[in-house]
């Protein structure tokens, strides 16, 4: 066999296997430090859930959804796509859910780009916004990490020096900076490559001053209200850490949730809660319960997916002129 066609066919059965891998991969990571730490940890995360904690998550979800929400008919307008805030608002809290229930992290962000997609005459573009809108939040949020960290160790402060402890001070900002820049373009480069030859027009729009800055802004937003909930689901389980050494940590880990290993969330998130509580002097148990409890009321607070779900399906049903039986699950393309 030549080798371009050997290639190509190992090409093919690694993107074939790769969904199986990546969840493979986030249970072993959730494994490995459940069985270091046992049980006693993720038990405590649950349990020190309270009802204070519960609405206090809410209420901030509550604010993080509509300004993500936002942020999506920001990114639709600037590709000429109309898209409403309150249809945005119901489809991200239904991709949130469906995100927090099923592996990977992207299923929810994916049935909603093709929902959108075929609810609009302009189906590139609308499905483009989903992919556009998922990539700059995560370029942004990496680079408020990156800064954050920077401003960290310019101050020799927070548990982030503990990281580049052994490097000099001539390589330790270069390190950083291109770590920065690497991380930014890998982004960059998988949202180039999911749009493709539209790529170059999309970004003179998202570019733009008018476009770009409620974008950054509201993903600003975003990442504020994820730290938060995460600093909640810390101060339940019992972790008395200033804010300024949790902010960090906090930033940190939610980089590694949006690995595309995760199960619903949970994986890399866990391992790096450990790790980096650790680091901090904290300790890897309190970093294995506040993730854990950061996952249930993220799972809690995204809840109102369920609602958008029913109401699509039975209006679906209506609209076929059949009665609605079976589970939710059976039907996920519903209508908000």
């Amino acid at each position: 066999m030549p080798i371009p066609t050997m290639v190509r066919a190992a090409r093919r059965r690694a993107v074939r296997w790769w969904p199986l891998m990546r969840v493979l991969l986030g249970i072993g990571v959730l494994a490995v430090v459940i069985i270091r730490q046992g049980d006693g940890a993720l038990l405590t995360g649950l349990r020190s859930i309270t009802p204070s904690a519960l609405l206090a998550a809410v209420a901030v979800t509550m604010i993080t959804t509509a300004a993500a929400a936002a942020r999506w008919t920001a990114v639709a307008r600037a590709l000429g796509v109309r898209l409403r805030l309150p249809d945005a608002l119901a489809a991200y809290y239904r991709s949130q859910l469906l995100n927090g229930l099923l592996p990977g992290g992207v299923v929810g962000d994916v049935e909603r780009a093709l929902r959108h997609g075929g609810r609009t005459a302009a189906r590139g573009p609308a499905i483009r916004s989903v992919a556009w809108e998922r990539s700059f939040g995560q370029a942004v949020q990496v680079a408020l990490t990156v800064g954050v960290i920077g401003i960290c160790l310019l101050l020799h402060s927070g548990p982030i020096t503990g990281l580049v402890r052994g490097l000099g001070d001539r390589t330790l900002y270069p390190v950083l900076g291109g770590l920065g820049v690497l991380l930014l373009g890998i982004l960059v480069v998988g949202g180039l490559r999911r749009v493709r030859r539209p790529a170059m027009a999309d970004l003179r729009g998202l570019l733009h001053p008018t476009s770009l800055a409620p974008i950054v802004s509201l993903s600003t937003l975003v990442i504020a209200g994820h730290v938060l909930v995460l600093l909640i689901a810390a101060r339940a389980v019992g972790v008395g850490a200033p804010v300024r050494q949790l902010v960090p940590l906090a930033l940190l880990i939610l980089v590694a949730s949006a690995l595309p290993t995760n199960i619903g969330g949970w994986g890399p998130r866990e391992g790096a809660a450990s790790w980096l509580f650790a680091l901090a002097g904290i300790g890897a148990g309190p970093g294995l319960a506040a993730s854990t409890a950061y996952g249930v009321l993220t799972l809690v607070a995204v809840s109102p997916g369920v609602v958008v779900l029913l109401a699509g399906r039975r209006r679906t049903a209506a609209r076929r002129g059949r009665p609605i039986t079976g589970p939710v699950a059976r039907e996920i393309t519903v209508d908000d």
